[in-house]
């Protein structure tokens, strides 16, 4: 097929960056912190609902997912 690759990733280096950048998200005020520890960002300036970003069980969603991605792909 010709496919090449100039980079691999394992399944949990985005999960675990996207946390990262989590982390440091919540400590620059830029994500929140709900009851019972949901952590979330508001979108609404951007015309998008508020997202959940971690589970109170500190288990990462899709979009911490693709936070970490999206900082994968620029490195």
């Amino acid at each position: 097929m010709g496919v090449d690759f100039d980079k691999f990733y394992t399944k949990s280096d985005p999960i675990f960056l996207g946390k990262d950048n989590f982390e440091e998200g919540l400590s620059k005020v830029l994500f929140f912190k709900k009851i019972m520890a949901l952590f979330g960002v508001d979108l609404t300036a951007e015309r998008i609902r508020r997202k959940l970003v971690l589970r109170v069980t500190g288990t990462s969603v899709y979009i911490t997912q693709d936070m970490g991605t999206a900082d994968l792909s620029v490195l």
